[in-house]
């Protein structure tokens, strides 16, 4: 079974790193997860920090969208599903 997490991201860069550690420390035996975080297109250094996230957490499978254009958190959701 595959879990997929679902994240919009907008101007996180001083939050994302914490977020998603604590996302990937949830102990979810048996269970294989991707987490999929969908930048709504940041103004800050969002896009870099999630363009690392990989490389910090190698046990952890991600997709990162970086969309061209601001659409909403509700968008940016719909993106991710």
């Amino acid at each position: 079974m595959k879990l997929s997490i679902v994240i919009p991201v907008y101007n996180e860069e001083q939050t994302i790193r914490e977020l998603i550690g604590k996302v990937a420390a949830v102990a979810l035996p048996g269970i294989e997860r991707e987490i999929i975080c969908i930048n709504d297109r940041s103004k800050d250094n969002t896009a870099a920090r999630l363009d690392e996230l990989p490389a910090i957490f190698p046990d952890v499978q991600f997709r990162i969208v970086h969309k061209p254009v601001n659409q909403g958190k509700g968008a940016a959701l719909r993106d991710g599903f």
